[in-house]
């Protein structure tokens, strides 16, 4: 029989195989192959149950029930649940005025939706831009006023939730996109003055610790300043994630792109 009339299995039909060995048997090489392997999974599986043993009962054990009074919290060990549902508004949006707290609850909700959409095969194209524009809009709607009979409220009165929402999201996303060039300049630019400047940005950037940028963004800077300052933060990091990509693709790959007229 000729090599050409054999059946040759392709990747799903490679792909619906079931796994050569079992569920324990994996476990077992893996976590317990050796003495060593035992004895460190056996330690570290310990610390993970006292862990969970401590937090069940800190949580809900020894805890206050949220439905009870706050003197139950004197005699609770645990968490005081009645304090947290009794001041649960104030944990969440801080200073926003009490009356209109419905407009932050909504565009976190706003946010949170906004993930998940993006999440979807469907909107990986230009409908996500379009997506996050529509949800910054109504973020800025909300959280602001001044529009459909909406109370003015100032960005000074702007915290909690939100907020961190906002700064986590968003600065992701303009971030992104900053940390690209960056890699390119950095990775792929002919010009040394370019290449010289991501070097000692990126650098610099990252020698920078977080909690210095958090503190002076939410005591010092404006919220947008806060906003900018991020997204310089991050894009450093983004920088050197996209650069780990690309620095392992061989040169011959770039010769090839370059032979059939690619950018």
């Amino acid at each position: 029989m000729s090599v050409l009339s054999e059946e040759i299995p392709f990747p799903d039909d490679i792909a619906a195989r079931p796994p050569r060995d079992g569920l324990v048997r994996q476990i077992r090489s893996k976590l317990f192959a050796t003495k060593g392997d035992t004895a460190l999974t056996l330690f570290l599986g310990a610390i993970v149950c006292a862990l969970i043993a401590f937090a069940l009962d800190w949580l809900v054990i020894g805890a206050a029930a949220p439905w009870a009074t706050v003197d139950a919290c004197a005699e609770a060990r645990g968490t005081c649940w009645p304090f947290v549902v009794e001041k649960h508004r104030l944990i969440l949006f801080v200073t926003y005025p009490f009356e209109a707290q419905w407009r932050p609850f909504t565009a976190s909700l706003l946010l949170v939706g906004g993930v998940g959409i993006s999440m979807l095969p469907s909107f990986h194209n230009a409908r996500l831009v379009a997506l996050w524009g529509a949800v910054g809009v109504g973020f800025y709607v909300l959280m602001t006023g001044g529009y459909f009979g909406l109370e003015v409220v100032k960005p000074e009165r702007w915290n909690g939730l939100p907020v961190l929402l906002m700064l986590a999201i968003f600065g992701l996303i303009f971030a992104y996109p900053v940390g690209i060039l960056l890699s390119l300049a950095r990775h792929q630019s002919q010009l040394p003055a370019i290449r010289a400047f991501a070097i000692l940005y990126i650098e610099l950037v990252r020698d920078v610790p977080m909690i210095m940028v958090l503190f002076l963004g939410l005591f010092v800077l404006p919220l947008l300043t806060t906003m900018i300052a991020l997204v310089f933060f991050h894009s450093a990091y983004f920088a050197e994630a996209v650069r780990g990509g690309l620095q392992p693709v061989p040169l011959g790959q770039y010769e090839a792109a370059n032979s059939q007229g690619l950018s």
